[in-house]
């Protein structure tokens, strides 16, 4: 399994290490460059120092040469005078063209010169500045300043200035730039979270979205708006959204329609036998007012007839009344429904077709079965197309058995099997195709089995079918109502 890196730290890790590098590349730079600036401007005080002493360094070996008296003890006094009054210089010493040691500003050094180096002197004769860690003395910054007079040169000057200061400068301006350099980071990198931080945010918002969005719930908030790549990613989204709902309009719309018409299409079917349960009253009531016609004079003929003429009349209406609640079209209303007052509702519709073809009805409903959320004119509407379809694989004297059971506490499953002629293996699969109908023409439209399929999903159920030659079984799970 991959591990989950976020885009917030993926961003911060990857422009921050960037951003630390550039930033450690740009104060080292600067760091060389001024250290280097330091360096030379310090050895140019000192090469100055170096050539402004050694005027009078030369007149005194000048002396020294022409072999007058006490010049060497005039040299050191000046050596000595020199570095007591300057205490930045750690030593001062004139050294002969032998590299023998003359003169000192440590009186100790002439009797041990190799507690001091010796001066580096070059074939041009040129100035030599180092800086070096003295054992004794720390960090110093040294010229060996050549004594020349003419093309003659009669020994070096060498002075060694205290390289402390120097040294903290320096350190002090690595710290500084380091300090710098960690602010600057620090603040980018702040700005660059919270940047990345109103990125994530934009699309952990869509993300959210996207989970919480429910086609059926037209009520959605909208996307807050903003003005970047990410704005318009969300935009783009809530178009989608409302590409979704029309489609899901359009949709519902064409399959109320298409239910619509096959309830029409079951109605058509009812037809015959709903004729014939109205036509048996009114020929009852036709009588009845031919006796009363006969004898209108007579209270007791009236008392006789009256009542039979209300009966037929209550039963006709009843009929209407069924028929017409099954075949009008309303809204889709999700309620708590009774299942098995749903299905003794249907078979009301279909008792003259029963009857008819001398079924013999087999029930076994669950009493007191918890109710389902659904809507009971689509409820109805499945029943019808598979009692139907039932009827029309029977012949005469088959059976239909209907069975309602709670196999589980949260479902309810609905058994409908019959000993009809039964359903070919090899159109098994396809019976819940729209259009497709193994009957003949213009006995069925194909669509009662797809729509059922329709509507018993859109009740998160699941319908299942097996058929053999003389039994047809179809299984219906419905979710119960939640409490």
């Amino acid at each position: 399994m991959k591990r989950f890196i976020s885009l917030k730290a993926r961003i911060l890790l990857s422009f921050g290490s960037l951003i630390i590098f550039l930033m450690l590349i740009i104060s080292l730079s600067v760091l060389y460059q001024w250290r280097k600036l330091i360096i030379n401007n310090q050895i140019k005080n000192t090469e100055a120092i170096a050539q402004s002493f050694s005027f009078s360094v030369l007149d005194a070996l000048i002396y020294r040469e022409n072999n007058l008296q006490n010049s060497e003890d005039y040299l050191q006094s000046y050596l000595l005078n020199y570095a007591a009054k300057n205490h930045s210089i750690k030593y001062v010493a004139v050294w002969d063209e032998q590299n023998h040691l003359i003169a000192h500003s440590d009186i100790r050094a002439l009797s041990q010169p190799e507690r001091y180096p010796v001066p580096v002197r070059t074939e041009k004769e040129e100035a030599v500045t180092q800086i070096f860690q003295q054992p004794s003395l720390g960090w110093v910054i040294e010229t060996d300043f050549p004594l020349k007079t003419g093309q003659k040169c009669l020994g070096v000057l060498q002075i060694a200035f205290d390289s402390e200061p120097t040294r903290l400068a320096i350190r002090n301006l690595f710290f500084l730039l380091l300090g710098l350099a960690s602010v600057s980071v620090f603040i980018v990198l702040m700005v660059l979270y919270y940047f990345a931080n109103r990125l994530t945010a934009s699309l952990t918002t869509l993300v959210h979205n996207m989970d919480a969005f429910d086609i059926q719930n037209e009520q959605s908030e909208p996307l807050p708006p903003v003005h970047d790549e990410t704005g318009y990613l969300l935009h783009h989204f809530e178009l989608l959204k409302n590409r979704l709902s029309a489609s899901r309009q359009k949709l519902l719309s064409a399959q109320k329609q298409m239910h619509q018409a096959e309830k029409l299409a079951s109605v058509g079917r009812l037809a015959s036998g709903v004729a014939h349960e109205i036509n048996n009253p009114l020929n009852g009531i036709k009588n009845c007012m031919y006796v009363l016609e006969k004898h209108a004079d007579d209270p007791a003929q009236r008392e006789k007839y009256v009542p039979l003429i209300n009966e037929g009349l209550t039963h006709i209406e009843t009929i209407v009344r069924k028929l017409l609640n099954f075949a009008r079209q309303e809204h889709t209303q999700f309620r708590p429904v009774q299942l098995n007052k749903e299905i003794e509702l249907v078979l009301s519709l279909l008792e003259y077709r029963l009857t008819e073809k001398q079924v013999q009805l087999r029930l076994s409903l669950l009493p007191n079965l918890p109710p389902i959320q659904a809507d009971a004119q689509l409820i109805q509407e499945v029943l019808m197309n598979l009692l139907i379809n039932a009827l029309d694989a029977l012949e005469k004297g088959g059976h239909i058995a209907i069975e309602t059971r709670l196999p589980k506490t949260d479902q309810i499953l609905l058994i409908l099997s019959d000993n009809g002629s039964g359903i070919p293996t090899e159109v098994l699969n396809h019976i819940f195709d729209p259009f497709f109908t193994t009957k003949e023409e213009g006995k069925g439209t194909g669509l009662g089995l797809s729509v059922s399929l329709g509507i018993i999903e859109a009740h998160n159920g699941n319908i299942q079918v097996s058929s053999t030659t003389g039994k047809t079984e179809f299984r219906i799970t419905l979710p119960v109502q939640n409490m």
